[in-house]
Order: structure tokens, then C-alpha cells, then sequence
């Protein structure tokens, strides 16, 4: 199955696994990444979710911090890269917010 799919290539899961990693450090956070089919089955489409966690704690004890979810179809995304960087963007976000929120909180 895999073979009749080019546009999942080694290099390609490697510069995911980057990204993730990179994004995992300049927030602190760890990242759990789940990709789903979408109900109800729309054919073509991909739900991809982020969740980060604080990485003191293992991901099945914490709580999480922020949660994005993004749909293939939805943002006329077809490349897998793509789709993750804008629910990266869209976490980062969601963190900036909550960073803000805890500033605000201690002044």
C-alpha cells in the first residue's frame, strides 16, 4: 500500500518529525499529533489534530495546554506538510494566547 503512494517518502516523515521537534522546543510543550478520518467520510479528506502537553509530565497523566484540529478539504490543503504546519500555526497560537493570559495574570 504504501509503494502506490509516493508523496509519503522517508525524507518526507523526516522533515515532519522535524518540524514537530522543532516546534516542541521553541514552545517547551510536547507535541501528540493524530490523524483520523473525519466523520461523517468525506473521500479525499484527513482530520489532523495537535495537542500539546507540558513536557514535565507524560502526555497520559497531563492535561493538555491547547488543542488544534484542521480538516484537509477545509483549508484546501493536500499535502500532508502543509496541513501540519497550519495546525502547528494554529496551536502556536493558542499558546501565545495562553503565555499572554498567564503574563496578564501575574502583573
Amino acid at each position: 500500500m504504501v509503494s502506490k503512494h509516493h508523496s509519503l517518502q522517508t525524507g518526507e516523515v523526516g522533515d515532519l518529525v522535524d518540524m514537530l521537534i522543532g516546534f516542541e522546543a521553541q514552545n517547551k510543550v510536547r507535541v501528540k499529533l493524530i490523524a483520523e478520518l473525519p466523520f461523517p467520510l468525506v473521500r479525499g479528506d484527513l482530520e489532523v489534530t495537535v495537542v500539546a502537553y507540558p513536557v514535565s509530565a507524560p502526555s497520559s497523566e497531563a492535561k493538555p495546554l491547547a488543542c488544534a484540529s484542521v480538516t484537509c478539504l477545509a483549508t484546501g490543503l493536500r499535502d500532508l506538510a502543509n496541513v501540519l504546519i497550519h495546525a502547528l500555526y494554529l496551536l502556536d497560537s493558542q499558546l501565545a494566547d495562553l503565555e499572554l493570559g498567564s503574563a496578564e495574570q501575574s502583573s
